[in-house]
């Protein structure tokens, strides 16, 4: 009796869980997650803090098509149809796959609230900055998916890899896609992972 009976809790939670993260907007965790890993890409492309901004609207997400050179963040989705990632359920469960599955199912708009301080420009992705700003790379991102405990999240991004660095790669289109394996430690998001796929 005692072991239905915390089954069944334990069910109700998973299902009010999942039910409150598709309802809910962008958390404060959730920017911290964007900060870690825009910190991180700063880091490996060996570009100023500055030189990235967050795109307003997140993906929303869409089912996979005969064309696969579409990054999967681009294509029209069905609810009915798509799973997350064996990648994202491998790192961090079946729950947070869900959670990023439902928390994608439409776009959100990013706005930290003033009491949270976010280190990078939050812009629109479809506006250029002005000449005197310099060209950022804008980077667009998925709301991440967060396992029960929040100790490990996931979320796609994407962002044009020729904006920013030198007037030589500014003239070549450069796309840079892929997923990000995040893990909480000593209560500081640490990028575990993610892959940079261009076309």
């Amino acid at each position: 009796m005692a072991v239905s009976a915390i089954m069944v809790a334990a069910m109700a939670i998973t299902a009010a869980y999942v039910w409150t993260a598709r309802h809910r907007g962008p958390t404060s965790d959730e920017f911290l997650v964007y900060a870690a890993f825009l910190s991180r890409l700063s880091k490996d492309e060996t570009l100023p803090l500055d030189r990235f901004a967050l795109a307003d609207t997140s993906f929303q997400l869409v089912a996979a098509t005969g064309e696969d050179w579409i990054p999967a963040e681009l294509r029209p989705y069905s609810p009915d149809e798509a799973e997350a990632s064996e990648r994202f359920i491998d790192f961090c469960g079946a729950l947070c796959g869900r959670d990023f599955m439902t928390k994608n199912l439409h776009a959100w708009r990013l706005k930290p609230t003033s009491a949270m301080q976010f280190p990078f420009d939050i812009v629109p992705a479809s506006v250029e900055p002005s000449p005197a700003e310099g060209r950022k790379r804008v980077v667009t991102v998925a709301r991440p998916g967060f396992d029960l405990w929040h100790h490990r999240a996931v979320f796609s991004y994407s962002f044009d890899c020729s904006a920013g660095a030198s007037p030589a790669q500014d003239a070549v289109n450069c796309v840079q896609f892929g997923q990000v394996l995040l893990e909480r430690t000593n209560e500081e998001w640490q990028v575990i992972s993610y892959s940079a796929f261009l076309v």
